[in-house]
């Protein structure tokens, strides 16, 4: 049998004080991320750019994959005209997860800017596979190679646009730009009758429109 415990000792472990786990008080890089951030929106909403902008690099710090973490710093770097850093903010998350249509439109756009369209559409491409419902990443895509005169793949990836939005009439048209420049002028004849009889061009490229269809039934 055990002595009974000394007044003394039991005085001492009243007053002790509780031991605390300290593993319990530590916070996982997500939450870290996650408070950086609600910090870095509240000053943002402030008004105080450039301290919420210190805060969303500290989420990306504790997790880079933070989407809104990202969206947000590139939204202050664009908006205060920082477009290398902003560029930079958006390859680092594509670096990470290419899976980001989002983010792949607006680096392109960035990348156009600067005259880069062979960078643009290497982004594009990338990002592709994640975009598979998305019309406007197609069309988009389908347009920077028409502008390097890569028919064939601008063709691809305006009927994929068209597949799912069919009665764009700006997507005809430049479907039948492709189509025309192939030699398929049967092809872009339909593509340019699709995207006038659609009455949803302005005056200038109803004109265009117009201009190609007389070509090509001469």
């Amino acid at each position: 049998m055990q002595p009974p415990a000394r007044a003394a000792d039991v005085s001492a472990a009243k007053s002790a004080p509780p031991e605390i786990d300290k593993r319990s008080r530590e916070l996982s890089p997500q939450q870290l991320a996650e408070n950086e951030f609600r910090t870095g929106t509240s000053l943002l909403h402030a008004g105080r750019a450039a301290e919420a902008q210190e805060r969303f690099r500290a989420a990306l710090q504790h997790n880079p994959a933070h989407v809104a973490a990202t969206q947000a710093l590139f939204g202050v770097l664009l908006h205060a005209k920082n477009l290398a850093e902003a560029e930079q903010v958006l390859r680092d998350a594509l670096k990470l997860n290419a899976r980001q249509p989002g983010f792949a439109m607006a680096l392109a756009r960035l990348q156009i800017e600067r005259g880069d369209n062979g960078g643009a559409v290497e982004t594009l491409q990338r990002s592709a596979p994640a975009a598979s419902g998305n019309p406007d990443y197609f069309a988009f895509l389908a347009a920077l190679l028409q502008r390097q005169e890569r028919h064939a793949e601008a063709v691809q990836h305006y009927q994929a646009a068209l597949s799912l939005a069919p009665n764009s009439a700006v997507w005809n048209m430049g479907l039948g730009i492709s189509l025309q420049a192939l030699n398929r002028n049967t092809d872009a004849q339909d593509a340019f009758r699709r995207a006038k009889a659609s009455n949803a061009l302005n005056a200038d490229l109803q004109a265009f429109v117009d201009d190609r269809l007389r070509q090509l039934q001469r």
